[in-house]
């Protein structure tokens, strides 16, 4: 640190026993210039440039007894942190977050985000607590090496993913429904729930049914694109692109962060096998984590549920068909495929329909190439989703079915002039 410093204030801890009869100083001094710490006998001092993230956790989540001030920094190049919490500092939360709003504002102002990107944090942020993280950064953690690695084993060992087409090809899943689905066949049949089953299945027929997996899915799909960001399977204006769509949908579907928690929390507790009366379980955790942070001052879910998703974090001259261009009348969709028997017509309708909402999207006007492709994905995923349909009824998706399909993406995209190269399109096709 700075010969010149200025100390911003200073705790003396409750001292910790070594043995019998020596007491280990506990000390926190914060200045101008960084902080020294004693604790157990060592020392450390962290300069100001060298720290890069400071939050603070509260006490609701497993370990974490006392409110506790974070102080992530680098040391020889390697992040490292710290966790002091305020039973051996009485008061130091509260003083770090004081020093953080007016002298070390410039950590809180990396977190400024539009209020965009801000609504996408807000609804990963039980997420991020429960996972002890910071619930005010887009991904919880700022992208370094190791933040990186660290989150591809996350995506590893709690999706299975092994890298970023792994991770692409559930994301088109998830914007489709993957759990409402399971939902479905599940409460197919309410006369043959057990007990637990159907004091679950009550519970989400109260707060609105099949709505509850598409806030459980949908989120989803926000989160892991937030961890694709920060482990580098995803640029940033892909992660977004795909957050965007999901966003626009919860906010059409939901009126409030409450309603939004109340459905997503279902959804988790239905994935989880939990019992939604269960107290001690992980879905009432991440409830009270809801209901506790809600009523901070400087809550995640400070954004407004209703504000204006839109566009922030790219030029203006990415945008395609801003005249809003139609396509023409005498588009010719699947022609191959309604020319051949082979291909049973109300099934290549279905497929018609599928692509309708690539043109029905480009028809929109104001999107960008990476957002065309989010919806080009999720389209290709249903028309995975068909082939069984197609050998139930004789038929199949293969060779001339596949090059019929993309001989019209190809087409709908050049009538729009949208620059994807049609591997790139159908990259999700298993056809």
């Amino acid at each position: 640190m700075s010969e010149t410093k200025r100390l911003l204030f200073e705790i003396e801890g409750a001292p910790r026993r070594q043995g019998l009869f020596k007491k280990l100083r506990s000390y926190v001094g914060v200045f101008d210039s960084g902080i020294r710490v004693e604790l157990a006998g060592g020392v450390l001092d962290c300069a100001l440039e060298d720290i890069f993230d400071v939050y603070v956790k509260e006490p609701v989540t497993p370990g974490v007894n006392a409110r506790t001030a974070v102080i992530e920094f680098y040391r020889e190049g390697k992040p490292q942190f710290l966790e002091l919490g305020n039973e051996t500092f009485p008061g130091l939360a509260e003083k770090t977050e004081h020093v953080l709003k007016n002298e070390w504002s410039h950590l809180l102002q990396k977190r400024d985000y539009p209020e965009t990107v801000k609504w996408f944090v807000a609804c990963c942020a039980v997420v991020y607590i429960a996972s002890e993280q910071n619930p005010h950064i887009f991904g919880s953690a700022y992208k370094n090496p190791e933040t990186a690695e660290s989150q591809r084993e996350v995506l590893r060992n709690s999706w299975g993913f092994d890298d970023a087409s792994d991770l692409r090809r559930m994301l088109p899943k998830l914007m489709n429904g993957r759990s409402v689905a399971q939902w479905r066949a599940f409460a197919a049949e309410p006369d043959a729930l057990d007990a637990d089953e159907r004091a679950l299945y009550d519970a989400i027929l109260t707060a609105g049914g099949e709505i509850c997996f598409w806030a459980w899915d949908w989120q989803r799909l926000i989160f892991i694109s937030s961890l694709g960001y920060l482990c580098e399977w995803l640029s940033y204006e892909e992660s977004l692109s795909w957050c965007l769509s999901a966003g626009q949908k919860l906010r059409g579907l939901f009126r409030s962060w409450d309603e939004f928690m109340r459905c997503y929390l279902l959804g988790y507790c239905f994935w989880a096998g939990e019992d939604p009366a269960d107290g001690d379980g992980e879905t009432a955790a991440r409830r009270r984590i809801y209901e506790h942070y809600k009523r901070l001052p400087q809550n995640p879910w400070s954004v407004a549920w209703d504000a204006s998703l839109r566009r922030e974090w790219t030029d203006a001259s990415d945008v395609i068909n801003e005249a809003r261009m139609k396509l023409p009348a005498d588009f010719a969709f699947l022609p191959e495929m309604y020319a051949d028997g082979h291909f049973p017509d109300f099934l290549v309708d279905k497929l018609r329909d599928q692509l309708l909402e690539i043109v029905a999207f480009i028809e929109e006007g104001g999107h960008t190439a990476r957002e065309i492709q989010v919806i080009l994905d999720c389209v290709i995923q249903k028309t995975n989703e068909s082939a069984e349909e197609f050998e139930e009824n004789g038929s199949e998706i293969e060779t001339a079915a596949r090059d019929s399909i993309g001989n019209t993406v190809a087409n709908i995209l050049r009538c729009f002039g949208v620059d994807i190269d049609i591997e790139t399109a159908i990259r999700m096709r298993e056809w």
